[in-house]
């Protein structure tokens, strides 16, 4: 097992790497000596922003597994096809960001709500043994409402020039409400018995359940990091801004002459000044901010001269240029931390059960007794209370490169080393009567590995695109102690790898000044095998082994809107 997920790992870093080098020959670089987005460094960056963002999903995935084990070593293979997922989100970003050489500040608040509705066909098979063999047919229709409170602190504190030491609370409050989920299933079981005289006795039972639930479940978890790190990372935005007005205004042939690096330096000064700058009348902060990179310009006989178009091209620029972080520079990090969530699920089901059996020897085919079956209803409720608690080691890189005013790489890598996590929780069920069970799960071995690129290129002052590749890698292995009324048990729990990667194509269009249209579409991949896989519903903690894949893509439409 370790060999196979240091395989994928491998193969992950590889696949990261092509994309790198893929990539990067197509961008053209700025020669030395010439004026970059990172040629200008800001001593401070204060920033407020408040956006809110709606947008509707599309996905569809196909799923194939299979499990492998038990007692007389029997098999499972499952299909699913989930082909009809929308969802819709509703979402508020407030941002405040506050740095300076010898600090740094973030505060995040990030309130969501999203509306899921699902719609799966799944088909499977179940091998008892060679004479003994089920097909299943499931149909369901599900319906989410789920609503998130984000806030997030972010704290850094230089001690030299680039050494650091970071700190990080985060929190999360999340409420799931699922009131219709409807599932059908039907099955045939067909069963083969050899007599001794060679005659053939086959039972086939043919079984159709359906099952209604409603469930609210709420979770609530926190998280808490100290690190410490080297380097530094800074906005680049300002001299992006520079480069671009320079940039339209030589299309238009209105330039007398190239900048030189000094001029631009000056000229983005004026620009971060005036970025920097609230104030309570934001029309006349715009129009001295138009004057004075005008006025400069022609000053530093730069431009030809002073038009309305000039003017225009300018406001443009300052109101449309694309708003994400230019940012440049690099950080390396490796601290602690410890997160820990409480969760509680209550579910209510009904749920019908039909069964015939149709019972013939295979000389008589006609000679059928269908005499057999019984048709059950039950109700029953679920209360799920759960607490996980996980302390874990992390390291991270983070490197930015804005290869000119154009082009944009975003590079991240998180690992996380998990140290005597684990996750308890309590289970009452009302079936009949109430039966209680306790369930502890101690991860013995559990890490996680996550790469990032992102490649960003702005078309014009209105519009950029972006291509992003993700690669996830997670291995964790458990013991598992169940406890009820009448007895424990402990025995080993999961003990698998995880290894799943996405490309994503998106392009941005800004409608107008505050708000922007987003359109992306992305491919993801998973592949996850797992050794001891239990039926966390079943009495039965036979071992199992159970690999899947699964391939699905993604459709989004969002409108985001700077409200300030």
């Amino acid at each position: 097992m370790f060999c196979q997920g240091s395989l994928k790992v491998v193969t992950g870093a590889l696949i990261g790497l092509m994309f790198v080098i893929i990539v990067l020959p197509t961008i053209s670089f700025a020669g030395n000596g010439e004026f970059n987005v990172d040629s200008f460094i800001p001593e401070k960056f204060v920033d407020l922003e408040w956006k809110v963002n709606g947008s509707l999903n599309l996905t569809g995935e196909d799923d194939e597994s299979k499990e492998y084990g038990g007692q007389n070593h029997n098999y499972f293979d499952w299909s699913e096809d989930s082909d009809n997922r929308q969802f819709g989100n509703l979402s508020s970003y407030l941002n405040y960001r506050y740095h300076t050489v010898e600090r740094e500040f973030n505060a995040r608040l990030n309130l969501n709500t999203i509306y899921y509705q699902t719609k799966t066909d799944d088909s499977g098979l179940y091998v008892y043994n060679d004479n003994d063999t089920t097909v299943y047919i499931d149909n369901g229709f599900r319906e989410e409402y789920q609503y998130n409170i984000y806030p997030t602190i972010e704290g850094t504190q230089y001690l030299t020039s680039d050494l650091y030491v970071y700190t990080d609370f985060t929190s999360n409050i999340s409420i799931l409400l699922i009131p219709r989920y409807n599932r059908s299933r039907s099955s045939v079981r067909t069963y083969f018995s050899l007599y001794p005289d060679s005659t053939i006795f086959i039972d086939k039972r043919i079984s159709e359940n359906r099952n209604q639930e409603d469930r609210h479940e709420t979770d609530v978890s926190f998280d808490y990091q100290l690190a410490t790190g080297w380097g530094r990372v800074y906005e680049g935005e300002f001299a992006s801004t520079a480069m671009y007005i320079i940039d339209e205004l030589k299309k238009e042939g209105m330039l007398a002459r190239s900048p030189s690096y000094e001029e631009m330096l000056e000229m983005t000064n004026i620009i971060y000044q005036y970025r920097l700058k609230h104030t309570i009348d934001n029309r006349i902060h715009k129009i001295e901010t138009i004057e004075s990179i005008g006025n400069y310009l022609m000053d530093r006989g730069i431009l030809s001269e002073s038009t309305p178009l000039t003017t225009m091209i300018i406001q443009d620029v300052w109101s449309y240029i694309p708003v994400f972080n230019r940012r440049f520079g690099y950080k390396i990090q490796i601290g602690g931390g410890y997160g820990y969530s409480h969760a509680r699920s209550d579910t209510r089901s009904w749920e019908e059960d039909f069964r015939l059996y149709y019972e013939y020897f295979s000389y008589s085919p006609d000679d059928i007794d269908t005499t057999h079956y019984d048709i059950r209803k039950d109700y029953m409720e679920v209360e799920k209370i759960s607490d996980r608690s996980l302390p874990y080691l992390t390291a991270s890189f983070s490197y930015y490169k804005p290869f000119n005013h154009r082009w944009q790489l975003d590079l991240n890598l998180d690992g996380s080393y998990y140290l005597n996590g684990y996750s308890k929780g309590k289970r009452n069920v009302f079936w009949y009567a109430w039966m209680r069970t306790e369930r502890k799960v101690e991860f013995d071995k559990y890490y996680t590995l996550d790469f990032r690129a992102i490649l960003r290129y702005i078309i014009n002052s209105r519009t950029y695109s972006h291509i992003e590749c993700s690669l996830d890698y997670a291995e964790l292995k458990s013991t598992v102690t169940d406890k009820s009324d009448s007895a424990e048990e402990v025995y080993n729990g999961l003990d698998g790898d995880d290894f799943s990667y996405e490309i994503e194509l998106g392009l941005t269009y800004r409608i107008a000044i505050p708000t922007s249209l987003e359109l992306a579409c992305s491919y993801y991949s998973r592949d996850y095998e797992i050794d001891n896989f239990i039926n966390y519903e079943s009495s039965l903690n036979s071992s199992r082994w159970r690999k899947s894949q699964a391939e699905g893509f993604s459709v989004e439409a969002s409108i985001s809107h700077y409200i300030f």
